[in-house]
């Protein structure tokens, strides 16, 4: 599991199943239980004119997009385990994660002055960061 990998969560709003696009921002780390997490961000679809602008994706940006736009939910940026993830039947490993370009512009709008991300999102976020765009540094390897 590596940046820009996506992965769905399913979740039941009113008794319909609703699927989830989510986008992996930084390498596995452990967590304080020891645990292998990773940040992560929601990708919605824009239905209505009301939606976060910060970064807008288009069908052309992934080959799981099927719709014509799409944003980036940043108030919904959190850790998840690695073996949650793994473990989910959503888990879209056989498809190509997000291009180095696409995954700059998620993160250029998570660090966005709107104060829509999550403090400790950001902070741990931004100790991660390359000096290329979509460039995400791996702290839990060894420097040599």
């Amino acid at each position: 599991m590596k940046p820009g990998d996506v992965f769905w969560i399913t979740d039941v709003v009113n008794g319909r199943q609703i699927k989830h696009l989510h986008v992996v921002l930084t390498h596995p780390e452990p967590d304080a239980n020891g645990d292998l997490a990773v940040a992560v961000v929601s990708i919605s679809t824009v239905r209505s004119v009301r939606y976060d602008k910060t970064t807008v994706l288009k069908k052309t940006d992934h080959d799981v997009f099927v719709e014509q736009q799409y944003y980036v939910a940043y108030r919904y940026a959190n850790f998840e385990k690695v073996v949650d993830i793994t473990n989910r039947s959503g888990y879209a490993s056989s498809s190509k994660p997000l291009k180095s370009s696409i995954l700059g512009k998620v993160m250029d709008g998570l660090f966005a002055q709107n104060g829509l991300t999550p403090g400790d999102i950001r902070e741990y976020c931004s100790k991660r960061v390359g000096p290329n765009p979509g460039q995400v540094l791996d702290l839990s390897k060894p420097k040599p």
